[in-house]
């Protein structure tokens, strides 16, 4: 048995090196579930690992699976194999296998997995198609004011300077904005850019300024509350899962910090670890955390009272990912309209701005007749 689980991990080393950009997790999930359904419907785990791999169409999946069998066949547990590609399965999934495993629930755990990805997922698609169509139409709108800014209006300034003496102020505006963007728009462009890739280098070098920008972002009106929102329910989802798998409260608030991607926040969250190890309640952890809503505490702490906090954390997550999708409700409907307010504001000035003096110089032509 010993020999046989040293080929193993040195045929799972070479998997592992095969494996080590992150598997979709669509197809994750959709793995989980077939191997729940199979686990439930009385299948062995060694045979229900290898229908999961025939059922895999990708190669880079079928490795996976394949790897995964192999392993579970030379004696090791599923979470322990699991454990080997962190590309494809992160802390809390692992968590919620072993959990699954100890209390003999493993196709419960497996369903539980698989809503945990697929609620990622969904998110993720949600958030995309939210601000897809919004950052292409101003992409294109703003293409389009820079052609007129660069391009049109200055072919016109000759005809709009012949009329200084009576030239609106928004005319005046107008050229100013031109003649600035044809000599500058190019080294602005770059400036933008090469300002974007420094912070990029910034926050993946510097983890003061990572947690700045972080709280930079949560105070923002609408995506800062968005953020938080997603993220809350999130945590608190995956948290309520691992502590009703019989999970250690203070290691499944550790595990649940591995979901959240702003630091600012999972500053937060080790905080309130740091102190419910230290002694202290649940609730009067959260006390004096600045980017906890108060009704977030509040199920908490009721749930902490009652004895009931895995049901707590479930309905924290439930509400929060209602409020979530509340606000992407909001910015899907606004944020399109807003984009074509403010490109379609500044196209009138153009307009306005250009035909003006046109409307002017032809009145005076016929009055002068």
């Amino acid at each position: 048995m010993q020999s046989n689980i040293h080929e193993h991990v040195g045929l799972v080393g070479e998997w592992s090196a095969r494996l080590r950009l992150p598997v979709s997790p669509e197809a994750v999930a959709l793995s989980l579930f077939h191997l729940s359904h199979l686990l439930r419907a009385g299948v062995g785990l060694n045979e229900a690992l290898h229908e999961v791999q025939l059922l895999e169409q990708g190669r880079r999946m079928r490795s996976l699976w394949g790897g995964i069998a192999e392993g579970v066949r030379c004696g090791d547990s599923l979470s322990q194999v699991m454990a080997v590609w962190p590309g494809a399965f992160d802390e809390s999934i692992i968590a919620l296998i072993k959990a699954g495993e100890a209390n003999g629930e493993l196709e419960q755990a497996c369903a539980s997995c698989c809503e945990v990805l697929e609620w990622r997922v969904s998110t993720r698609s949600r958030l995309f198609t939210a601000l897809l169509y919004p950052a292409f139409a101003l992409l294109v709108l703003t293409a389009v004011l820079i052609f007129l800014f660069v391009s049109v209006v200055p072919s016109l300034e000759a005809f709009l300077s012949a009329s200084q003496g009576t030239l609106a102020w928004h005319s005046r505006a107008l050229l100013h904005v031109s003649d600035w963007l044809t000599k500058a728009w190019l080294p602005t462009s770059a400036g933008l850019v090469l300002l974007v890739l420094l912070i990029v280098a910034l926050r993946q070098s510097l983890s003061a300024f990572r947690l700045l920008s972080d709280r930079c972002v949560l105070r923002l009106p609408v995506i800062g509350t968005l953020l938080v929102q997603l993220s809350l329910s999130r945590y608190a989802s995956i948290c309520g899962r691992l502590y009703r798998s019989g999970v250690e409260l203070s290691h499944a608030l550790q595990l649940s910090e591995g979901v959240l991607r702003n630091s600012a926040l999972k500053q937060s969250f080790s905080r309130i670890r740091t102190a419910l190890i230290a002694g202290s309640t649940l609730s009067e952890s959260m006390d004096g955390s600045p980017h906890l809503p108060a009704s977030f505490r509040r199920i908490l702490a009721a749930g902490e009272s009652a004895g009931a906090l895995d049901q707590a954390l479930s309905q924290a997550g439930d509400q929060h990912y209602r409020l979530a999708r509340l606000q992407l409700d909001r910015l899907e409907r606004l944020v399109g309209p807003l984009t074509l307010t403010v490109v379609g504001g500044n196209l009138l000035w153009v307009i306005i701005s250009v035909m003006g003096p046109v409307y002017e110089s032809a009145i005076e032509a016929v009055l002068l007749s």
